[in-house]
């Protein structure tokens, strides 16, 4: 019998159309043989069932059901591909959790931990795990854009705490525009991060641990066509190259791979994750943990998973099967 799976797109962030995109590469990829999947759209206003062909369909919210057939269908379990809140922050993990329904990204501690920035780079310091320096400001208090540059210095990133794909990042080279950078991210969320600039080579390792097997695919250099990898620069052809396996030496690739397994035992990961990094001469700089990344065509994990000589499909039915297989081995 083929299993009934949710694919859970939309979400209440700047992220939105970006879900999108992803669950229309996932539809294209899974097994029709295997699965039956029913995308379910979340907005701020309505939970939603949206089937091929009709009307949408609300889904009931006591134990996310939707009326199908003739009769109430419950899912063997969630692809969750939202990018952002309320998929990427633990918020719906942890609802899945309450109603025991086993979803294909990482738990609800993690996925809160991963989603704010400074919290996930304080959490692995002590193992060793180092990062750029940051100054943390909260919208509201005040500051001296002098002492932030003294802390940092200048070129420095100012970013959202909470938040992904480049949204309220900016680059300030100049002190006096350090308070509309800072404005641009409180646009995204209450803490700004003030960061050092590390000169150096962009690389993302993505992967995947399952019961059976781990997927530790080939490291991806990243080259924007602009100052850095903003929103742009993702997401519009041409605008980077996304180069899979990475033009580094073979030793900082195997070192990437390997703080990239460890980091995601360390906060417990689940599915497919990505995680950035700047690598310098000195030392391979930790960035930030993706645990829900993007996989539409534009998408880095989906050229890494075909780098690794494995079609995104294969790996989409892996992460549906290991959540399935993780549940009944839960006692």
């Amino acid at each position: 019998m083929k299993k009934k799976i949710a694919l859970i797109t939309g979400g209440y962030s700047q992220e939105y159309q970006i879900s999108l995109n992803s669950s229309k590469q996932i539809v294209r990829a899974m097994d029709p043989a295997r699965y039956d999947l029913f995308t379910i759209l979340i907005t701020r206003d309505q939970w939603m069932y949206l089937p091929a062909t009709g009307n949408p369909r609300p889904v009931d919210k006591n134990d996310f059901s939707i009326l199908h057939e003739g009769g109430k269908l419950h899912f063997d379990a969630a692809f969750i591909a939202i990018h952002g809140a309320p998929g990427e922050d633990g918020q719906l993990e942890g609802y899945l959790d309450m109603l025991n329904i086993p979803y294909t990204c990482s738990g609800r501690l993690a996925s809160a931990l991963t989603f704010n920035k400074m919290a996930c780079k304080q959490f692995l310091a002590p193992f060793g795990f180092r990062y750029a320096r940051t100054v943390q400001v909260r919208k509201g208090d005040s500051y001296r854009a002098e002492d932030l540059v003294s802390e940092v210095g200048l070129p420095c990133f100012v970013k959202p705490n909470e938040g992904g794909s480049s949204f309220g990042i900016s680059k300030v080279n100049r002190i006096e525009d350090l308070p509309d950078a800072l404005g641009k991210a409180f646009e995204e969320d209450d803490l700004a991060l003030v960061e050092t600039f590390l000169q150096g080579t962009e690389i993302t390792c993505g992967l995947m641990k399952t019961l059976e097997k781990d997927y530790i695919l080939p490291v991806c250099e990243i080259v924007s066509k602009n100052d850095f990898f903003d929103f742009e620069a993702k997401y519009t052809p041409g605008m980077a190259d996304e180069i899979v396996p990475a033009r580094i030496p073979d030793e900082v690739a195997r070192r990437c791979q390997e703080m990239s397994s460890r980091i995601y035992s360390l906060l417990d990961c689940r599915g497919l994750v990505r995680i950035d990094y700047i690598w310098t001469p000195e030392e391979i700089w930790f960035m930030e943990v993706n645990t829900i990344p993007g996989l539409s065509a534009e998408s880095i994990v989906p050229k890494m998973i075909r780098a690794a000589g494995l079609e995104p499909g294969h790996v989409f039915m892996e992460m549906v099967e290991d959540c399935i297989r993780r549940k009944k081995t839960r006692p």
